[in-house]
C-alpha cells in the first residue's frame, strides 16, 4: 500500500494517531533526527520536525491528537502542536541525561511522565506559559535506566520497566476524587521481579486492551504477557531480540501480538493460545525490524528498520499471501525441521484458515503498489 522514506539511517519507532489519520515516524539522517508525520491513507507528508540531535526513542499522541511528544537521548522531550503544525516545539522538557520514554497521563493530558537513564520517573506539567515545561516531581525506585512507561486506560495504574528486568506498578489515581494535585498521592504499588527477567533489559511494556494483562518485551528472545491479578506469565517465542531495541504491539482488539525481530522478519502470535500464527519473512529488510505499529481502526500495520523504508501493509483478501508463513510451517522451521520457506496464496472461497483466524487475514505487500511520499 505505502512505502515511506524513513531517513538515510531509517526509522526506530512510529505510531498511528488515535483517529488513525496520521502516522508519526522517528527518522534518522546523518547528524539529525526528525519526526515526520504522514497523512493516512494518502501518504502525504504533513510535517517534518527537525527536532533532536540524537536518537528519538519514543513517541506519544495526546488523546485528541492535537499534540505529539518525542523523547530523545539528547536529553529532551519535545511537544509538537499538531493543529497548526508549527515547526518549533511548543514545549521542551529538559533532562540531565538521556530520555527513553514519555507518555501523557490518560486522565490529565496536561501531565507528562518521562523515564530516563538516571533511573528516575519525572512528572511534568505542560499547560504552562513558558516554553520549558514545569517539573513537578521525581520518583525513585528503579536501579537501571528506564526504557518504557505505559498506563492502563483510566490512568489509575502506571507501569515502568528498566534495564535490570524490574517492573514497577505505580498507583497513579486521584483524578476521580477532585484532587487539585493528585500526583502527590502517587506511589509505588508493587515492584515486580521475576527470576527469568533478572538482569534482562525490558524494552517495552503495553497494557492489553482488556486491562488485565501486560505485554513485556524483554531482550532475551522471549515476549511475555503477565496476568496482572496473579502475576503469572505466558511466553511467546520465535522472534530474535538479544542486542537491539525492538518494539511489539497488541492489535486493537487484543487478539494478536505483532513483533519486530533482529532477523529482519515480523512475527505474529495468538494472544490467548500463545501460538505463533504467522511470520512475515519477505519484508525486504536487510536489518532488524525495529518498529511495529498497528492502526487503531483498520487492519493496517506498519514496519520500520534502520537504513530502510517504512512499509505500511493493508489487509486485502484478493492479494497473494506474499512471504507469509502459516503457524505449522513457522513452527517447523523454528524447530529446525524445515530449511526452506514456502509461499502460499490467499484463502479461496470455502477454505478454512489454519494460520490467520478472523479478523486478520493476509496483508498487501507495500511493494505491489508503492507510493514514495518523499
Amino acid at each position: 500500500m505505502l512505502s515511506f522514506h524513513g531517513g538515510k539511517m531509517g526509522c526506530l519507532t512510529m505510531l498511528f494517531s488515535h483517529a488513525g489519520t496520521m502516522l508519526a515516524a522517528a527518522c534518522a539522517d546523518r547528524g539529525a533526527f526528525s519526526v515526520i508525520v504522514y497523512q493516512i491513507p494518502s501518504g502525504k507528508v504533513l510535517a517534518t520536525f527537525c527536532c533532536h540531535f540524537k536518537v528519538i526513542y519514543d513517541l506519544c499522541w495526546s488523546i485528541d491528537d492535537h499534540s505529539l511528544l518525542s523523547a530523545s537521548s539528547d536529553g529532551t522531550v519535545k511537544e509538537w502542536n499538531m493543529k497548526n503544525l508549527c515547526i518549533r516545539a511548543q514545549k521542551v522538557l529538559s533532562h540531565p541525561t538521556f530520555v527513553y520514554c514519555a507518555q501523557y497521563h490518560p486522565a490529565a493530558q496536561n501531565l507528562v511522565l518521562t523515564g530516563s537513564y538516571d533511573a528516575i520517573v519525572r512528572v511534568w506539567r505542560v499547560d504552562v506559559d513558558e516554553v520549558n515545561g514545569q517539573l513537578l516531581l521525581e520518583f525513585e525506585g528503579h536501579c537501571g535506566f528506564i526504557n518504557t512507561i505505559c498506563f492502563d486506560a483510566q490512568g489509575r495504574r502506571m507501569f515502568s520497566g528498566d534495564s535490570t528486568g524490574l517492573i514497577i506498578l505505580w498507583e497513579t489515581y486521584g483524578f476521580d476524587d477532585q484532587q487539585l494535585e493528585p500526583y502527590h498521592l502517587w506511589h509505588i504499588g508493587r515492584k515486580i521481579t521475576k527470576e527469568n527477567l533478572s538482569g534482562v533489559s525490558i524494552d517495552m511494556l503495553q497494557v492489553h486492551p482488556n486491562g488485565s494483562h501486560l505485554l513485556v518485551h524483554a531482550r532475551d528472545n522471549i515476549l511475555r504477557m503477565m496476568d496482572l491479578n496473579v502475576l503469572l506469565m505466558k511466553e511467546y517465542t520465535g522472534a530474535k531480540n538479544k542486542q537491539e531495541r525492538i518494539y511489539s504491539t497488541f492489535t486493537p482488539c487484543g487478539t494478536y501480538i505483532f513483533s519486530g525481530s533482529e532477523d529482519g522478519r515480523a512475527y505474529v502470535w495468538n494472544t490467548e493460545t500463545g501460538d505463533l500464527v504467522a511470520i512475515y519473512s519477505e519484508l525486504w529488510y536487510t536489518t532488524g525490524v525495529h518498529g511495529v505499529a498497528f492502526h487503531p481502526h483498520e487492519n493496517m500495520v506498519a514496519f520500520c528498520a534502520f537504513g530502510q523504508p517504512i512499509h505500511v501493509y493493508l489487509y486485502d483478501p484478493n492479494m497473494p499471501r506474499m512471504g507469509v508463513q502459516d503457524s505449522k510451517e513457522a513452527s517447523e522451521e523454528l524447530d529446525g525441521d524445515k530449511k526452506k520457506k514456502k509461499k502460499f496464496g490467499c484463502l479461496g472461497h470455502g477454505q478454512k484458515s489454519t494460520s490467520w483466524p478472523s479478523p486478520l487475514p493476509p496483508f498487501i505487500s507495500s511493494s505491489t503498489n508503492p507510493i514514495n511520499s518523499r
